[in-house]
C-alpha cells in the first residue's frame, strides 16, 4: 500500500507501523491502557505513559485505531445479521427437506450431497443404527419453534398490548384509605405530606386544591 493509499481495515493499518508501535497498538485495544501497552511494546517503564500519550497522537496509529472501531462495528452487524440468517435456516426447515415417506410407509433419507447448506444448518444430528442387515437412519433436527419464537421476538412481533385504566383517587378517597377522619387538620395534613411526598402544601385548603388541579388535567 502506497502512502497516498488510506488503510480500508485494521489489518491495512497495521502493516504500515513498525514493530513496536504494532505491538503497542494491538495490546492497546485489549484494554486501552496506554502505559502498560507501551511498556508490552518494549518501552521503558519510566517513560510509558509519557511514549503512550505520544504515540497516540501519531495519525498511522490515528487511523489504525479508526479503522479497528469501524471493523467492529461491521463484524458487529454482519453478526447480528449471521444470526438471523441462522434462525431462518431452523425456523423455515422441514423434516421433508431431509427425509422422504413412501406409501409402504417407508423413510428415506436423502443423499447429504444433495442437500443445500441451508438444510444442513437445520440438521442438529444423524444417528445410525442397525436392524435385520438393515441401515436405519435417524435425524435429529434443531428446535423449529424455539428459532421462530427468537425470530419473532427479534422482529417485535410479540410485544405484549397492556390495557392500563387511571383510576384518579379524589381527596375524600385517599382520606378515608389512609384513615384521617379520626385525626385534626393539622394531624391530618402531616400524614398525608409524610405519605404522599407533598411539599409546598400548608394547609388542608391547599391540598384540597391541589388535588381538583389534579383532577382537572386527567
Amino acid at each position: 500500500m502506497s502512502e497516498v493509499d488510506e488503510p480500508k481495515t485494521f489489518d491495512e493499518a497495521l502493516s504500515v507501523l513498525n514493530p513496536k508501535e504494532r505491538i503497542f497498538l494491538l495490546e492497546h485495544i485489549k484494554d486501552f491502557n496506554g502505559q502498560r501497552s507501551a511498556i508490552a511494546a518494549g518501552y521503558s517503564k519510566k517513560t510509558a505513559r509519557s511514549k503512550a500519550s505520544q504515540l497516540l497522537t501519531k495519525v498511522n496509529i490515528q487511523k489504525a485505531l479508526q479503522c479497528f472501531f469501524e471493523d467492529r462495528k461491521r463484524n458487529a452487524l454482519k453478526t447480528a445479521d449471521d444470526v438471523q440468517r441462522e434462525l431462518e435456516k431452523i425456523g423455515f426447515s422441514n423434516l421433508t427437506d431431509v427425509l422422504s415417506f413412501t406409501r409402504d410407509g417407508l423413510t428415506l433419507a436423502k443423499d447429504s450431497d444433495g442437500l443445500s447448506e441451508e438444510v444442513k444448518a437445520a440438521i442438529k444430528g444423524v444417528k445410525f443404527s442397525e436392524n435385520n442387515s438393515v441401515i436405519q437412519v435417524g435425524v435429529d433436527m434443531h428446535d423449529k419453534v424455539a428459532a421462530l419464537k427468537l425470530l419473532g421476538l427479534q422482529q417485535g412481533m410479540f410485544r405484549q398490548k397492556l390495557d392500563v385504566s387511571m383510576q384518579v383517587e379524589t381527596y375524600e378517597q385517599r382520606r378515608k384509605r389512609l384513615g384521617l377522619d379520626d385525626m385534626s387538620p393539622q394531624e391530618a395534613l402531616e400524614k398525608f405530606r409524610r405519605e404522599n411526598g407533598l411539599v409546598g402544601i400548608n394547609s388542608i385548603e391547599e391540598l384540597r386544591q391541589r388535588y381538583a388541579e389534579e383532577g382537572e388535567g386527567t
